[in-house]
């Protein structure tokens, strides 16, 4: 495995990878990129002619062309077809589970320095979510660490949806309006997920109601 400096023209971006970045999540790489720079390398594969195939780190890549950039640093691997897109789907997914209580108390710190709309274009969170991770208690961190812990325990199943920019607003329109009429805590890190499962339940009775 090498760690190489490569022209940006001799970099394709690969036509199987099935990772979609919305606008808003690239304005927030495109701000991470301006800020800090490629503190990432790109993983990539030759694939003849001097030219190099990208694996993981396509949406970098035509940030990183918009802005001018010539060359970027890769990791070069020599894997097969089936190996390439293999890997691009574990570096796409495979990530660890944030604890709670921690990253609430990383995000004060983050927030003590910085304004909210600073955090926020670089961050993934929206604005909501931020909000009640910043104003989440000490006081409630124990309770907080306990659910969590719980929650983990229950094997909960991860679900990636994909929306387009209308449907996502009423998405988190529904989902908004879902936990305000729920009686769990606005810090429970299950929330969201159990205000899905309540307009999901809510429809299942009304269709087989009529």
């Amino acid at each position: 495995m090498n760690v190489v400096d490569i022209a940006v023209d001799r970099l394709l971006p690969a036509p199987w990878n099935p990772n979609m970045l919305g606008t808003e999540m690239a304005q927030k790489l495109r701000n991470s990129l301006e800020k800090y720079g490629q503190v990432e390398n790109l993983v990539v594969r030759s694939v003849g002619s001097s030219r190099y195939e990208v694996i993981g780190g396509n949406h970098r890549l035509r940030i990183l062309k918009d802005s001018g950039v010539s060359q970027v640093s890769c990791v070069v691997v020599d894997v097969s077809d089936s190996d390439a897109r293999l890997l691009a789907q574990a570096l796409n997914r495979v990530h660890g589970e944030d604890d709670i209580g921690l990253k609430a108390e990383i995000l004060r710190d983050i927030l003590a320095s910085m304004t909210r709309e600073e955090a926020l274009s670089i961050l993934p969170e929206s604005a909501a979510s931020l909000r009640e991770l910043e104003t989440l208690g000490q006081d409630d961190l124990a309770e907080q660490l306990k659910r969590w812990d719980e929650a983990r325990s229950a094997r909960l199943r991860n679900v990636t949806l994909s929306f387009s920019e209308a449907q996502l607003e009423v998405f988190e329109r529904a989902v908004s309006m879902a936990r305000r009429s729920m009686s769990a805590r606005a810090d429970n890190p299950n929330a969201r997920s159990n205000a899905v499962f309540e307009i999901c339940a809510s429809y299942v009775s009304e269709r087989r109601a009529q």
